[in-house]
């Protein structure tokens, strides 16, 4: 899927100290949509050495099809509670 048009990709560099994670994640964006029906999707992974990525976390929201289109619209996605460490 990340090879779509319609998504959008963050990778970090390689982890250089061990890094835990446990709760429930919260991610914070500003998009823009050209589309009146839009959703953002979020997902949190882990990739190893041999670029394997495994999910651990991941939530799911809806735009709001009433704001104008191309206007900024902040959003807190709120993923699945997890415990991981990397």
């Amino acid at each position: 899927m990340e090879r779509r048009a319609d998504v959008l990709t963050f990778t970090a560099d390689p982890l250089t100290a061990p890094l835990e994670i446990m709760g429930i994640p919260v991610v914070e964006l500003a998009p823009t949509r050209n589309h009146t029906h839009s959703d953002v999707f979020v997902r949190l992974c882990d990739v190893n050495s041999k670029t394997m990525s495994r999910n651990f976390a991941e939530g799911f929201l809806r735009l709001d099809p009433a704001l104008p289109l191309d206007r900024v619209q902040t959003v807190r996605v709120r993923l699945d509670a997890c415990a991981h460490q990397a």
